[in-house]
């Protein structure tokens, strides 16, 4: 048996069928690529808690700039990032414009994706200066702007860049920004990450981009993006079924994906078109699973021992209605004093993983962390 196709999309970056609750980020962005040189929009700052959207927001800038006909560069946060761009990628731009740089030499050959030898027809000039990445930005912002267009940088996981690459990739957007050049860059990353890496002197042109820190969803837009996708592909939730769903997502956009994905293959099990209350109830004990695996332990690698401590006392705290959890029970449980704990709850907040809920309560960032937490410790 061949499985049907499964419109929901439950990986990591990977852009789903609909987005949903995305309108005035996109829209913003796109005012800045019609706004012009100089317009705030056109350097952006994506920021936000895993799972929360970001990847894709970055996938949909992107998708905007192509419809106009912009190049877009896409830097990866290693240790080759302006290595890549400068010998590779744009290179490889360079070419699908048919472009010969001022020196007369064209570029006549790239290997796939940019990775690999770049062939050059003939070699430079023994006192020619190398070329670096804002000789070859100008020369692909020449390059473009002969063919009205313009070149869109994207960075994800900005938190892991190293600092001096991106001070090295700032300063020449930077400075073609200021020759008035049609260039724009969009990055996207952990909103802890990001703050503690833009108090490097070399990042000072990245404080003033444009910040958009992505919120939960609705439970309006959660509904209507589960309906649309699941509709798209031949199936409907029932109506209880898809309030259901909506209680499980939590304003969550990757939960929307694999919680629609994990439906739509029980219903798929059972031979039928309907999502019911039964397809969607089974999935608690899965999501919670999944969380831990692909969010849950990802984040707990950014903490000390003392913070894993604390989150551990927390998850077997009693949580109000609201999920507010009483610093004093945490403090109690771990047998200190809440003024001991501050350093520590500073911490996992600046984080992300924890927030103020009421005055002298914490509650979680991330759903079902407090589920995977208790798991976790009863091992």
């Amino acid at each position: 048996m061949i499985p049907d196709n499964n419109p929901f999309r439950p990986s990591f970056g990977a852009s789903p069928l609909k987005l949903g609750g995305r309108d005035f980020e996109v829209n913003s962005f796109l005012y800045g690529l019609y706004g012009g040189v100089g317009s705030m929009q056109r350097v952006v700052l994506i920021s936000g808690a895993r799972g929360i959207g970001k990847t894709v927001l970055l996938n949909e800038f992107e998708d905007t700039a192509r419809s106009m006909g912009w190049i877009v560069l896409r830097a990866y946060p290693d240790a080759h990032m302006v290595e890549h761009l400068r010998d590779s990628a744009i290179p490889e731009a360079l070419a699908a414009l048919d472009y010969a740089p001022r020196d007369g030499r064209r570029i006549s050959g790239v290997s796939v994706a940019g990775i690999g030898s770049i062939k050059v027809d003939a070699p430079p000039p023994a006192d020619t200066p190398l070329p670096t990445l804002i000789s070859r930005l100008r020369a692909l912002a020449r390059a473009a702007h002969a063919h009205e267009a313009g070149i869109l940088l994207t960075l994800d996981e900005i938190q892991a860049v190293d600092v001096n690459q991106l001070s090295e990739l700032a300063t020449a957007v930077q400075d073609l920004v200021r020759d008035d050049a049609d260039i724009a860059f969009a990055s996207a990353g952990l909103t802890f990450g990001i703050d503690a890496l833009l108090k490097h002197p070399g990042t000072t042109f990245m404080r003033r981009a444009h910040r958009l820190e992505l919120a939960p969803l609705t439970d309006e837009v959660v509904a209507r993006v589960l309906t649309e996708t699941a509709e798209s592909g031949g199936r409907r939730f029932t109506e209880s079924a898809l309030s259901r769903a909506v209680e499980l997502v939590h304003g969550y956009p990757y939960l929307i994906q694999l919680v629609g994905a994990l439906a739509w293959t029980k219903a798929s099990i059972a031979g039928t078109t309907v999502m019911t209350d039964k397809h969607v109830t089974e999935l608690a004990p899965e999501i919670v699973q999944h969380m831990g695996n692909q969010v849950h332990a990802i984040a707990l690698k950014t903490t000390t021992d003392r913070e894993h401590e604390f989150l551990s006392a927390m998850a077997q705290c009693d949580a109000d209605q609201r999920g507010a959890i009483p610093i004093a029970a945490i403090a109690q449980r771990q047998g200190k004093t809440t003024k001991a704990l501050s350093m520590v709850r500073r911490g996992l907040i600046d984080k992300e993983l924890i927030t103020p809920a009421r005055y002298g309560a914490l509650r979680f960032v991330l759903p079902y962390f407090q589920d995977y937490l208790l798991i976790q410790t009863h091992r």
